[in-house]
């Protein structure tokens, strides 16, 4: 009797343990509109496999695929609310084809997985000390946006030489080869900001009432203003050229940078760049389409128009092949760009 008791208890045991697994990867499968990531692969950088919220997961040493443009100092902006469901997977795509030390994420809190994969990859890890909030509120953003400028500068006082200053965003998909491409075509030693334009109206971004574009811009604040409106990069994606970033340190540079969204009273991180270098320092933005923006709406199915890219928003790609069936969109984008990886056929 005690022995079938004991086999009931072990049968019984079995089954529920069956049950909890099954309902924990029907749960991660759901998570955050993601698949469980579909990689099976060799070996992780250091030979290391690691357990996320998504499964096991590894990197093969194929993977590693650093393209030629180590003169760009590569920023990404990210919080540890999406480390699991964004960072993770910009690790093992695109942020793949850089070399580690041109690779620097700005983040909140404190170290967990993937910073310390990051770091022990080579890559740059800051924790900015901002406050936090559940929302997105302008000392938060301001605050960060100051401490991504900030570690141009100290890599070049470090004696780092760095050609562009690139700033992502972590739902972004950076095609570094078309990037580097991007760059090579302008001087670095003169002034450049490359992006995907937005004009800042006479409607205030942070008012919906009508006023003035001076009073809405700010620009009356600055007394060395060269022109009363101007265009920023919308977020997701831009380039500066060394030059420019020379100019920018004092308006940009750590607090600066936070104390002068005060002044021009904006509410966003990517609204001040443009309007000290249109408004103030009287250089213009040079128009990237290809550096994408939150407003456009990508083609279908249209592998050609991907692959010209330098950037598209994760959850904007639209990519349905039947090769890349169970992949999530990111992750089908980088298989389009790099399909002899092993996880891609």
């Amino acid at each position: 009797m005690t022995q079938l008791r004991a086999r009931l208890i072990v049968i019984l045991s079995g089954l529920c343990a069956g049950l909890i697994f099954v309902v924990v990867l029907i749960r991660l499968y759901l998570q955050d509109g993601y698949n469980v990531l579909p990689i099976v692969l060799n070996d992780f950088i250091h030979g290391d496999t690691f357990s996320t919220p998504h499964g096991r997961l590894a990197l093969a040493k194929e993977v590693y695929l650093p393209q030629n443009g180590s003169d760009v100092f590569i920023s990404v902006l990210t919080a540890p609310k999406f480390h699991d469901a964004r960072l993770s997977r910009l690790f093992v795509s695109w942020m793949q084809t850089v070399e580690p030390k041109q690779l620097h994420v700005v983040t909140d809190g404190q170290h967990d997985m993937w910073t310390k994969a990051l770091m022990d990859a080579g890559s740059t890890v800051v924790f900015s000390n901002c406050p936090r909030h559940k929302k997105k509120t302008r000392s938060m953003m301001c605050c960060k946006g100051g401490t991504q400028f900030e570690q141009w500068y100290r890599a070049q006082e470090a004696g780092e030489v760095y050609k562009w200053y690139c700033h992502f965003d972590d739902d972004v998909y950076v095609n570094t080869g078309a990037l580097f491409q991007l760059t090579q075509k302008y001087n670095p030693e003169e002034d450049h900001y490359l992006g995907n334009w937005k004009q800042m109206s006479a409607r205030a971004y942070h008012n919906k009432d009508r006023i003035s574009l001076e009073r809405a811009s700010g620009l009356h604040r600055y007394s060395e203003r060269k022109r009363d409106d101007y265009r920023y990069a919308n977020g997701p994606a831009y380039c500066i050229s060394a030059s420019l970033m020379v100019r920018l340190e004092k308006y940009l540079r750590g607090r600066n940078f936070e104390e002068n969204c005060v002044k021009a009273d904006v509410d966003m991180d990517d609204i001040l760049p443009g309007l000290i270098i249109e408004g103030v320092l009287g250089v213009q933005i040079t128009h990237i389409p290809e550096l994408s923006d939150n407003f456009y709406n990508p083609p279908v199915d249209d592998p050609a128009w991907y692959k010209r890219q330098v950037t598209v928003i994760s959850w904007k790609i639209h990519l349905s092949s039947a090769k890349f069936h169970g992949l999530d969109r990111l992750l089908m984008y980088h298989c389009l760009l790099y399909p002899h990886i092993s996880w891609c056929r």
